[in-house]
């Protein structure tokens, strides 16, 4: 059964959001190791969720690389994340439960949290984090790697 529900991580995040806003943007600056064909390929891989769920710790870095004011990575960044977390649900883990996980000290607190709520929501992962999406696979949690979808070509 397919997990509802997809939960994006933050690099990917950030190629949505600044994709979505301007597509020239896409392999400079913070993006540099995407491409246009990454983009259509994350974008068809969520158009197969019904809904998207986030966490503070991935909204706040996505938040942080988009910038602000003058400091803006792409015009509008902001408030295009603004409207995606409008639109999702966020679920909190307190960073002090994440911590004492086992997955923390090898995967530090974002995708350690990524790991623990994937696991108890049943949520789908994308990523393009090996060793994240390795051990989401080892532990049979539902996800995709932005990577997989693309051709040696597509570079």
């Amino acid at each position: 059964m397919t997990s509802r529900f997809v939960l994006i991580d933050t690099n990917l995040l950030l190629l949505l959001i600044v994709g979505s806003l301007d597509r020239s943007k896409i392999g400079r600056k913070r993006l540099e190791n995407y491409s246009k064909r990454d983009f259509q390929n994350l974008n068809t891989e969520i158009e197969k969720f019904s809904g998207h769920v986030s966490l503070p710790n991935i909204l706040s870095e996505t938040s942080n690389f988009l910038g602000s004011g003058k400091q803006q990575l792409v015009t509008g960044g902001i408030l295009a994340l603004k409207n995606y977390v409008d639109n999702l649900d966020e679920i909190y883990q307190p960073s002090s439960g994440v911590a004492k996980s086992d997955y923390y000290s090898k995967f530090g607190l974002t995708d350690a949290a990524i790991i623990m709520i994937a696991k108890s929501h049943n949520l789908h992962v994308i990523t393009d984090d090996f060793p994240l999406y390795g051990y989401l696979s080892k532990l049979r949690v539902k996800a995709t790697n932005l990577r997989h979808l693309s051709t040696p070509s597509d570079y």
